[in-house]
Parts: C-alpha cells; sequence; structure tokens
C-alpha cells in the first residue's frame, strides 16, 4: 500500500512537472479546481466552464507559437 502511494505521488508529480514544462499548468489547475470546488457551478453553467478551458489552452498555445517563431528568428 505504501509502495503504491508513493508510485502514485512520483506520477503527479511528474505530470505538475510536465504540465508546468508544455505551459499548461493554469489550464491543469483550472480543470482540478473547477471539478472539485466549482462542481456544482461546473455542471449547472457547462459551457462556460468548457469556453474558458478552451482559451486557457489557446493562450497555451499561443505562448508556443510565440516562442517558436522567436527561436526560428533568433
Amino acid at each position: 500500500m505504501k509502495a503504491m502511494v508513493h508510485i502514485l505521488l512520483v506520477l503527479f508529480i511528474g505530470l505538475v512537472k510536465l504540465a508546468a514544462k508544455l505551459r499548461l499548468l493554469i489550464p491543469l489547475a483550472y480543470v482540478l479546481i473547477a471539478g472539485t470546488v466549482f462542481h456544482e457551478w461546473a455542471t449547472t453553467h457547462e459551457p462556460l466552464p468548457i469556453g474558458i478551458l478552451a482559451g486557457l489552452i489557446l493562450l497555451s498555445l499561443g505562448s508556443w507559437a510565440i516562442t517558436i517563431v522567436r527561436k526560428v528568428k533568433g
């Protein structure tokens, strides 16, 4: 049991590090918060949380595009 908890913790830390590296930490935090803290609101207003998440992911993609353009130019 203790080993399983350790493995899950290591996987979670790896997921957070990967999300930070890919600049997806804010969308991941939003999903976790909206799904747990604001669950009732999120299910009542379903299109709005999905739109917010899509916007956050698009901002991350835009950040990737800016980084790629800067690396190509410089």
